[in-house]
């Protein structure tokens, strides 16, 4: 099966047919003016090929271009449609029938028909086409001449006389085939594989399938193309029986759907002949009655009356008509009515041979030797009783070894599935390696050796060093954040957020961001392992994984909910704390844990029923988290359950709780393994069959003309020495620039490929100005893989000089991961200056300047030289200034200087003067090279054993000096001599030295900060290290796992002092250092160490050094990335900078590798504690690619430039799934504008919206005309159906309830004050259909006054328009409205009345009017599982003391349960302020008294929606149940709007503002609102998709909220307007400014700070008016009306 990328992706690579190239073909044809005439597919007897015509008729057989038929042929004229064709003599209706199902197809017919050609534009007689054949799509090219006898088509015809599509498509299939004879007889599911590439599935109908229809309808809804055959008759022959179906022949599939006949429901199945007519005559064809049975719209819609070969008939006629049902799917999602991102597909190929060919299971000695292929199917959940949704999808094909279809043996081909009872998955073979012979231990250059990858030692230390560590500094990251830990009992959230991380991974790894991935990987590791350490799945019993946590479709179960007590307090230990009833029920609980508070949920219980008497402290509750950080475990219940350590509150369970953990990080990586495959997966543990990219960063102005083509010859030379090495690339990056542009990047795995795209180059624009280096070079470091080589050949200096500290941050963050970078600068003198000094030579960014003799073009000035320098520099890279004739001898040095397995012993940048550089080099190294630039030098090299070398002797007793320019190179021999070694350099100039060889002892480091809390450990510094104070390290070595590191130290460049630091043994193979000596220049890492090896008994210690130069600042900069950048979506990340002077300025730059649209403070001025805070905010647009990764540089200066620092962030891009339209709209629109005219003389605009909706899937749909407020007339008109009876009609504000009114569908409209009027559509399914017409009239001409009419489905939201009374609820006219002190009785039902009967009878009142049943639940909801586990309960029977109040009613009283009503409890949140207002409802102008029951819905005595945060308090219970007895059912109050809720609580007037349009004075109107006692909510806008997503800042989408309070706080020289909001879940709070843990909090006077702040998770929460103004939607303020006297 293929996705809609991988067929793009595979038809822009389709294998050309039999090697024809189309393009090339058609080019050559159209250039001579010819036709062309395929010699690979003739126009003879052969081509037609034996069995189908005659002799005579063979002879009459007149080959033909359509050219030649008629006048003016097409191609496709107007479109191409299943009733275009019909069948000729060829016997290949199940060719026909797939085309028939394909032209449904829109883009499958674009693929298989390339649009391309015609019989117009550029005619040369050649056509292509394109078809799926056993795993590749090809491309067939075919002449245009077509078989006739007498002028008329003998195979397929169009119907239009002049046009060929058909006839020229079954052609190219014939060619495929071997001849047209070859594709006589054949299955539907073969010619569909092959124009879709999907995989099939073959359906006997004659067999019993209870779930048909539902697999069809489900086929058809996910765009399966499907097919069908009848039953061979007794001859060979197309026999037509009696009722019109043909025996033995192949038909498509266009079509199933329900409709209503005389009060049944009929399943219909339409099928089309390809033979263009022949049809059934039974039930339901064109000619049968039936129709006249089904209402009219049905009729107009379904029925149609023309012999063209196409019916409908029943779907029992159909199963007992035809044979096979063929169903082909780009997604078996259709199986099981899934997301189709929940389905992975893998492609095989192999062969049966001597060997392999085991026959079927009756050979039992040899069917074991058939080829087996091993696929893992995602475990159930431990209570799942059947394997919902785990399906598998097998398609298997036998490839042709005949030229001719026809010829080729259908051999008994088949596959077995079964069930492997034991995985086995170990950390080798997830490698995929053989160990088998490594020694032991197993140690990182072992294992790499295991994998044919002995040179991948440093990246995969690398890459576990990057795992290890981004999982370590969730820690301190998140220490905030419950759901990164499993903590809280978040175990939803924390869910939600291990199966995103999962997919970012997965999606990082498609898109070959392998370092992006490591970083996602480190972090969902953490909350994955947190799982087992910080929840309860150890203590009940379990000692293997939770299959459900990696799994996107098996939900976490049986969880405790907030109320449920999990705890005793410890009182020696706490070994056994956990409750009983939580074991013995096997619910999941975690430890509740907080740094601030010490608040848990049910951490002290008062008994309410001796509330008078006295006051008892339970040590039951929630459990804690547990330790000395967590100040929830000194409250009662006491203590923790985390088994983190073995000194942990459940310690003794460490080691279990750990082996779990490891068997849930190889399921995870087994998972991620399978998902990207075996190459992807060990380039994402760094363990590379190859070395990473080989990038070229290549200067195309018209200055390098005459050098270009020198150039291009360097990179094929480059490219080809590493085909079939072990340094051959994994990528080959390209990107060009000139003096006014940059890129774009080409990034291809072809070196083939990439040599033709660089040899085409050529040079356009510019002159011999500066040009932009360095933007390319950003866009080549942002773009490549860590420890990518990348060159850079230039002749220019840089113009885009500013971007010099963003390139030194990308390479200084990369650390031991840096990218080889070579400057091959291209220097043009003067040919008067041709001797001038060169002015400069580059490192490890590898600048070759080369000299072309030029007359136009200045020497480069010493800023510059400064520039290249510190870059070169920083990356340890070379900068080479070679001519035009010397580039060849760059390549050499350029090629040796990127090993693999290169160590840097020694590198130094010295000024001026005689100086003896002594350096240490032990046994393990090779290769020994010395690199030295200066540009008058003298030097000599002295060996441990004594002997010496001049720079005078280019072949001497060491080894071999090679010179270019300025830089010397001296290779020596191989048998490198162990021991000190020493070079003295005479030179007047400054110059560097730099001292490689190869070996496998190297090391890693990362600059990092140290913490305690909440558990020990370390986060790397993604900037530069402070320059007051300590600078830490973590070091890891690298080799045989005996390396020692003795001395490490920061080494000065300059001269070479040395600042040792502190060691300390992690005990894990890693070392903390600390150095107190902060170096005040740029330095290099030192590290003197101890190889404790028998292969080196000379005992002399081993150097090495870092590759780059690396700096300090004065300056801190923080930004921790949260999340995911989601398209088209706004991504806030905060940052801050600080420094110990206050009031200080910076300067700040910030720019993004993929150039997203981003916004940023250009400056930033701190306060008096010398922080100041700023906010990027990223956009990615909408059509961003899932797995992109965003380097995000942010840069803080101080003006002048005298101190910078910066903060470099990965960040991804990951889209989430986006569900399929549920509708379908044909809408037509009319605008008569009217422009340039006084509104007062114009005539009225009209606009006229109308179409029709279909195709739904049981949800709401809502239909909105929204008016501007000059808006003067409106006019709507609703006509809607269910089944083939008309439910509504709604007219211009009247609604008429028609025939056959369901009880769980309702309409209803609503008029706003903006001039909107909605109308919504509830419990919408899939056989619904409806009419709509909207007009509009309006006089304002203004762009920002739009008319339009919205139609959306609204599903799974909890924030869609509320369902109002329903039609046969609605009172009349005459009605007379209660008041509060004389409500109308609801339903007719009055509770005094029914209290005393009740009393007196001495029972339980149970409502009839809205019994405790499914009924009152509603549809959509509950699954049918839990629907089945509703039991309702009265609350005496839920707790021992219930109370309908307890301490009066609060906000923080409850918390939301399943039901999607967040806008009725914000509501309840917003009256809790208005004693006086609780009573009754207000309902359309009354006050109504409604009486309920108290039985609630409850699954395992567990409340399903609203709850009492305090276990025995109801009254929020029992007032949503009023409340839902109101709308209809629970259900009919999943979404709404607050103001709803808000005036059927008050019967006040309502008023909305839109916040993105709101005037200054608002906030004084809130404030004068709050004052009045009035009743405020507000919602956010809904997001991308119906889900309530949680944003970066803590606000949720599509969530409406309270507003419980307005305030102004003082700042220094500023007063803030703030708004005080709550969210009705009880939790999930705005993190920005003036949230709870604010520093602006700090700045604020006491006063303020003690009224305002409750540093509480409640979901209460202060913001700014201006956030407010920005998050959120709408405003709504109720007015509450007074209460009129009864």
């Amino acid at each position: 099966m293929h996705n809609e990328v991988d067929v793009a992706d595979a038809r822009s690579s389709a294998v050309k047919f039999l090697g024809q190239n189309y393009h090339e073909l058609h080019r050559d044809f159209i250039q001579h003016r010819a036709r062309f005439l395929d010699n690979t597919f003739l126009p003879m007897e052969s081509s037609i090929g034996p069995g189908i015509l005659s002799a005579e008729e063979m002879a009459r057989v007149v080959w033909m271009r359509p050219t030649k038929m008629v006048n003016n042929p097409y191609l496709v004229l107007d479109g191409e449609s299943r009733f275009d064709y019909t069948q000729g003599e060829l016997g290949d209706c199940w060719f026909l029938a797939a085309i028939g199902a394909i032209t449904f197809q829109k883009g499958i017919m674009d693929q298989v028909i390339p649009a391309d050609q015609s019989f117009t534009k550029d005619y040369a007689g050649i056509f292509h086409f394109r078809f799926w054949r056993f795993g590749k799509w090809i491309d067939v090219v075919i002449d245009d001449k077509l078989p006739t006898i007498n002028g008329e088509l003998i195979f397929v015809k169009c119907k239009t006389q002049n046009e060929f599509w058909p006839a020229l498509l079954e052609k190219a299939y014939a060619k495929v085939c071997g001849s047209y004879a070859d594709m006589r007889g054949g299955y539907v599911s073969e010619a569909l594989t092959d124009f879709t590439g999907g995989a099939h599935i073959t359906l006997r109908l004659q067999e019993d399938h209870p779930d048909l229809w539902s697999m069809i309808h489900r086929a058809a809804q996910y765009s399966s193309v499907m097919g069908c055959g009848t039953p061979q008759g007794a001859t060979p022959a197309n026999k037509e029986l009696s009722n019109g179906i043909v025996e033995g022949h192949a038909y498509t599939v266009t079509g199933v759907t329900k409709v209503m006949s005389q009060n049944e429901s009929v399943k219909l199945v339409r099928l089309l002949n390809p033979w263009g007519h022949t049809e059934w005559n039974g039930d339901w064809s064109d000619m049968s009655p039936l129709w006249n049975t089904v209402d009219a719209a049905t009729y107009t819609k379904l029925f149609h009356s023309k012999n063209d070969g196409e019916f409908w008939m029943a779907m029992e006629d159909f199963c007992t008509s035809f044979a096979t049902l063929d169903i082909c799917c780009f997604t078996a999602a259709f199986l099981d009515g899934s997301s189709p991102s929940t389905w992975t597909s893998a492609l095989y190929e192999g062969c049966w041979d001597a060997n392999t060919a085991g026959g079927s299971m009756s050979y039992t000695e040899s069917f074991w030797r058939n080829p087996q292929y091993r696929i893992k199917i995602p475990a159930m959940s431990p209570d799942q009783q059947e394997p919902q949704g785990l399906n598998l999808l097998v398609s298997l094909m036998q490839k042709p070894v005949s030229k001719h279809r026809d010829s080729q043996p259908q051999l008994h081909i088949g596959f077995t599935v079964f069930p492997v009872s034991v995985f086995l998955s170990c950390a080798t073979s997830v490698l995929t390696c053989d160990v088998s012979l490594q020694p032991n231990p197993l140690t990182v250059v072992s294992l790499t050796a295991a994998c044919l990858s002995p040179a991948s030692a440093v990246s995969l230390m690398s890459a576990i060093v990057t795992i290890s560590l981004n999982n370590a500094q969730v820690d301190l990251r998140h220490v905030f954040d419950p759901e990164y830990h499993f903590d809280n009992e978040r175990f939803v959230q924390a869910h939600k957020l291990l199966k995103d991380g999962v997919s970012a991974v997965k999606t990082s790894l498609l898109q070959k961001n392998y370092h992006l991935a490591r970083q996602l990987l480190g972090k969902t590791l953490h909350t994955l392992q947190d799982f087992y350490s910080h929840s309860n799945w150890i203590e009940l019993g379990n000692r293997s994984p939770y299959p459900s946590l990696i799994q996107a479709n098996l939900p976490i179960d049986n969880i405790a909910d907030v109320n449920t007590p999990t705890c005793n307090s410890c009182v020696d230990n706490c070994t056994d704390n956990i409750l009983q009833t939580i074991l013995s029920q096997k619910k999941l609980t975690s430890g509740y844990f907080d740094l601030i508070s010490s608040y848990k949920p049910f951490g002290t219980a008062v008994c309410i029923r001796h509330l008078f008497l006295f006051t008892l402290k339970s040590k039951i509750g929630k459990c804690s988290h547990g330790g000395r950080a967590d100040r929830t475990s000194s409250v009662e219940p006491k203590g923790g359950i985390n088994k983190d350590s073995l000194s942990s509150p459940h310690g003794s369970l460490h080691f279990v709780a750990a082996d779990v953990a490891k068997a849930a990080t190889r399921d995870l990586l087994q998972d991620i393994r399978e998902a990207a495959g075996d190459r992807e997966f060990l380039r994402l543990m760094g363990i590379l069959q190859s070395s990473p990219a080989l990038c070229f960063v290549i200067d195309t102005a018209v200055s390098m003309a005459n050098v270009i083509t020198e150039v291009t010859r360097v990179i094929s030379f480059i490219t080809d020495s590493r085909r079939g090495t072990m340094n051959e690339p994994s990528a080959y990056i390209l990107v060009t620039f000139n003096d006014s542009e940059f890129g774009p990047l080409n990034k291809t795995t072809d070196p083939d490929v990439f040599k033709a795209t660089v040899n085409a180059l050529s040079t356009s624009g510019g002159g011999y100005g500066p040009e932009m280096s360095l933007s390319a070079l950003w866009l080549a470091l942002a773009a490549a893989p860590a420890r990518s080589t990348i060159f850079l050949f230039t002749s220019a200096e840089a113009k885009d000089v500013e971007l010099k500290s963003t390139v030194l941050a990308l390479i200084e963050t990369m650390k031991f991961q840096k990218h080889k970078i070579s400057f091959i600068v291209i220097k043009l003198y003067m040919c008067q200056n041709e001797s001038t000094t060169p002015a400069f030579i580059y490192r490890q960014v590898n600048f070759i300047l080369t000299s072309a003799l030029s007359n136009t073009r200045k020497g480069l000035s010493n800023p510059v030289n400064q520039l290249y320098e510190d870059i070169a520099l920083a990356s340890g890279g070379e900068v080479i200034e070679v001519t035009k004739e010397l580039l060849p001898n760059a390549t050499i040095i350029l090629s040796n200087s990127s090993n693999s397995v290169l160590v840097t012993i020694f590198q130094v940048a010295r000024n001026p003067g005689i100086a003896e550089n002594s350096f240490l080099v032990d046994s393990t190294v090779r290769n020994l090279t010395f690199y030295i630039t200066a540009n008058s030098t003298n030097f000599t090299i002295i060996s441990p054993s004594g002997q010496s070398q001049t720079s005078q002797e280019a072949n001497g007793p060491l080894g071999l000096i090679l010179t270019v320019r300025n830089l010397y190179i001296v290779q020596l021999e191989n048998s490198t001599q162990a021991g000190i070694w020493m070079l003295i350099i005479k030179s007047s100039q400054f110059y560097t030295l730099k001292v490689t060889g190869q070996s496998a002892t190297n090391f890693l480091f990362d600059f990092v900060t140290v913490f305690q809390n909440p558990h020990p450990g370390y986060t790397v510094i993604n900037s530069r290290p402070p320059a007051d104070g300590n600078i830490t390290l973590l070091l890891s070595m690298v080799g045989l796992g005996l390396e020692k590191p003795l001395v490490v130290a920061l080494v000065e460049a300059s001269d070479f002092t040395v600042h040792t630091g502190s060691l300390q043994d992690t005990g894990d193979g890693d070392y903390l250092v600390t150095v107190s000596t902060v170096p005040k220049r740029e330095f290099y890492i030192l590290v003197l160490g101890q190889t404790n090896s028998s292969s080196t008994s000379d005992n002399i210690p081993f150097q090495r050094q870092s590759s780059g130069l690396y700096r300090t600042s004065n300056i801190t900069i923080t930004a921790v990335e949260n999340g995911t950048l989601a398209p088209g979506a706004l991504y806030t990340l905060p940052f801050t900078v600080e420094m110990r002077s206050t009031w200080q300025n910076y300067i700040i730059t910030a720019r993004n590798s993929v150039q997203y649209k981003m916004t940023f403070p250009s400056s930033l001025t701190a306060g008096g504690d010398g922080i100041a805070i700023g906010t990027v905010n990223l956009t990615a647009p909408s059509n961003a690619t899932s797995g992109t990764e965003v380097i995000l540089t942010i840069e803080a200066a101080l003006p002048g430039g005298t101190d910078s620092n910066y903060v470099v962030l990965s960040l991804a891009v990951s889209r989430g799934v986006v569900p399929s339209a549920k509708f379908k709209l044909v809408s037509s629109w009319e605008d008569v504008k009217h422009s340039g005219c006084p509104p007062q003389s114009c005539t009225p605009n009209m606009m006229r919206f109308g179409g029709q909706l279909q195709d739904f899937n049981g949800d709401d749909v809502t239909l909105q005309c929204y008016l501007s407020p000059e808006t003067s007339a409106v006019s709507m008109e609703i006509r809607w159906f269910k089944e083939t009876d008309c439910i509504y009609l709604y007219q211009n504000g009247q609604v008429t309830e028609g025939r056959g009114y369901e009880d769980r569908v309702s309409l209803f409209t609503h008029e706003l004050q903006r001039g909107n009027v909605s109308l919504i559509l509830r419990g919408v399914q899939e056989s619904d259909h409806g009419e709509f017409r909207c007009e509009v009239t309006h006089r304002e001409h203004s762009a920002e006054n739009e008319v339009y009419l919205k139609v959306s489905a609204l599903c799974a939201s909890r924030t869609v328009l509320r369902e109002m009374p329903r039609a046969r609820t609605k009172r009349r006219k005459t009605d007379v409205g209660g008041s509060p002190a004389n409500p109308m009785m609801f339903l007719g039902q009055e509770f005094q009345q029914l209290q005393q009967e009740y009393s007196r009878k001495k029972e339980i009142y149970t409502d009839e009017k809205f019994p405790p049943s499914k009924r009152s639940i509603g549809a959509g909801l509950l699954s049918r599982a839990e629907m089945a586990k509703v039991v309702w309960m009265r609350p005496s029977e839920l707790v021992e003391d219930p109370c309908l109040i307890v301490d009066g009613k609060s906000r923080f009283d409850f918390s939301q349960g399943e039901l999607g009503n967040c806008w009725f409890l914000a509501a309840i949140a917003a009256i809790t302020f208005r004693k006086d207002i609780m009573d009754e409802f207000w309902r359309n102008g009354h006050w109504v008294d409604v009486v309920i029951d108290d039985t609630l819905p409850t699954i395992d005595g567990q409340l399903i929606f609203l709850h009492c945060k305090t276990r025995n308090e109801f009254w929020p219970a029992l007032l949503e149940k009023a409340y839902a007895k109101v709308c209809g059912c629970y259900a009919a109050m999943n979404g709404g709007y607050v103001y709803n809720a808000l005036r059927d609580f008050t019967g006040g007037v309502q008023k909305t503002f839109i916040l993105c349009k709101a005037a200054e004075e608002l906030w004084d109107k809130m404030d004068q609102a709050a004052k009045n006692n009035a009743l405020m909510g507000c919602s956010t806008p809904q997001g991308a998709t119906p889900a309530n997503t949680v944003l970066p800042c803590g606000i949720v989408e599509g969530h409406a909220y309270s507003v419980t309070g307005v305030a102004k706080v003082v700042l220094p020289h500023k007063v803030v307007k703030l708004v005080r909001v709550f969210n009705p879940w009880g939790d999930g709070e705005w993190n920005g400014d003036w949230s709870d843990k604010s520093s602006l909090w700090n700045k604020v006077c006491d006063e303020d700070r003690k009224i305002c702040l409750q540093e509480k998770e409640d979901g209460e929460f202060w913001m700014s008016m201006k956030d407010f103004c920005c998050k959120y939607e709408d405003l709504d303020i109720c007015y509450v009306r007074p209460k009129l006297p009864a």
